[in-house]
């Protein structure tokens, strides 16, 4: 059942709130920024205000959940770390973030998921299968403060990826490099294509 607004609106007292669609709708859910494809709101016709519907906040939680519970794998273990077992969660870009990986904020919600990963102590793999296109914006944000914070050799260490053409792969080597010496222009070169995330091949 679609939400209905229709009603005066309570912020303003002049206007009615209308049922609108709004494509790509930006919101929290679980304090991790995501995105919704097509959200339906209620937006007042005089003043702008907002009011949600509960059952289309439901629909937005349930989608989330939805995309959480498919996009991470975990992979049985592949090889040690200091004689333990080390299991590597593949995080399946495409389906957490679409296959147009184009806004920060989308970038935003895959870097809060890595780093919750890393801080469980978990070896990860980004698996770009299914992305067509992929910005420096995106990658930005989901990858630069993570090397901008994190010590750049362990983190190499517990996060690899998979499923980049050559050219998204060198876009990746460079936002590598410029979250690491964020005032330096870096282009990775022959010699220093070991020292961006690790390539499964």
């Amino acid at each position: 059942m679609q939400p209905r607004f229709e009603y005066p609106c309570l912020e303003c007292g002049r206007g009615t709130m209308r049922t609108t669609r709004v494509p790509h709708y930006q919101t929290k859910i679980n304090g991790i920024p995501f995105v919704v494809d097509e959200a339906v709101i209620g937006v007042c016709d005089q003043c702008g205000a907002i009011d949600f519907d509960p059952q289309e906040t439901k629909r937005w939680e349930a989608l989330f959940h939805r995309r959480c519970c498919s996009f991470l794998l975990p992979v049985p273990s592949l090889g040690s770390r200091a004689g333990k077992e080390v299991t590597v969660h593949t995080i399946l870009v495409a389906d957490l973030a679409g296959r147009h990986c184009l806004l920060s904020e989308e970038g935003e919600a895959l870097c809060q998921v890595i780093s919750r990963l890393l801080e469980q102590g978990n070896t990860i793999l980004l698996d770009f299968s299914g992305v067509e296109t992929l910005t420096a914006m995106f990658l930005n944000a989901a990858l630069g403060p993570l090397y901008r914070r994190c010590d750049a050799s362990g983190l190499d260490a517990r996060l690899h990826w998979s499923g980049l053409d050559p050219q998204d792969a060198r876009i990746l080597e460079i936002v590598i490099e410029n979250a690491r010496a964020p005032f330096a222009t870096a282009v990775p070169t022959s010699t220093q294509s070991g020292r961006g995330l690790s390539r499964e091949e």
